[in-house]
């Protein structure tokens, strides 16, 4: 997932995937991620601190709601009209860091 140049519309879909993900749904409302834009990419990154200890025990929820942020840059990208180019775990090293998003070619949405 080499990342070019990014186009003015790349940017804008890329920030607009970013407002998206931090509005996702997740276990009591508890935004356990960190989304960020990471050279031309969206990074979604798991957040332990906001691992609700008693609910979630074994981090279940957590990568759920990190599931369903993901969902969400996804679906703003598609809406931008720009294929989402998704990497799941990118860094063997960083297992925190759960998936990374590029913009990709641009299409309609459907």
């Amino acid at each position: 997932m080499d990342s070019p140049e990014l186009s003015t519309a790349g940017r804008e879909a890329l920030q607009s995937a970013l407002r998206a993900g931090e509005r996702a749904p997740s276990v009591c409302n508890s935004r356990p991620w960190i989304i960020s834009e990471e050279r031309g990419r969206v990074a979604v990154i798991a957040d332990p601190d906001s691992r609700l200890d008693v609910a979630d025990p074994q981090s279940r929820e957590l990568v759920l709601s990190c599931g369903a942020a993901l969902y969400n840059i996804r679906a703003a990208l598609r809406a931008e009209g720009v294929v989402p180019e998704v990497a799941i775990l990118p860094d063997p090293d960083r297992p925190g860091r759960l998936a990374e998003v590029a913009a990709g070619r641009a299409a309609e949405p459907e």
